[in-house]
């Protein structure tokens, strides 16, 4: 999947503009950064489009443990936008996400705590 169609299909799936979509997929591809191992983030980071792929870069590279509400609020503060919707925005770009790098989202998935489900389904 090639960046244009990657936000496309975020836009369609959180409802909101392309410049919303673009905020959105930062933010959560910047947070989901913070959480995965080196190795993992540069796994992801190189089947997506280069300018996808940028953003799973942060410098840090802890692999911090945080729970679902955590990452929401982060991406919330990223995306400056309300928790409901940092919620439905990350959920969209997850969804992107299973549909761009099918053989690795197993794998980025099976890295979160369960409690991140609701933004998976």
């Amino acid at each position: 999947m090639d960046y244009e169609n990657f936000v496309t299909a975020v836009a369609q799936l959180a409802g909101t503009d392309r410049a919303g979509a673009e905020r959105a997929i930062r933010a959560t591809l910047q947070t989901l950064a913070e959480h995965l191992t080196r190795e993992e983030a540069r796994q992801v980071a190189g089947l997506l489009p280069a300018e996808l792929g940028a953003w799973l870069h942060t410098g840090s590279w802890g692999a911090q443990r945080f729970d679902v509400d955590e990452f929401v609020r982060r991406v919330s503060g990223r995306a400056q936008v309300d928790l409901s919707t940092a919620q439905r925005a990350a959920s969209a770009v997850f969804t992107a996400l299973s549909q761009a790098i099918p053989d690795e989202y197993d794998n980025l998935v099976a890295q979160l705590p369960r409690d991140f489900t609701p933004l998976l389904s």
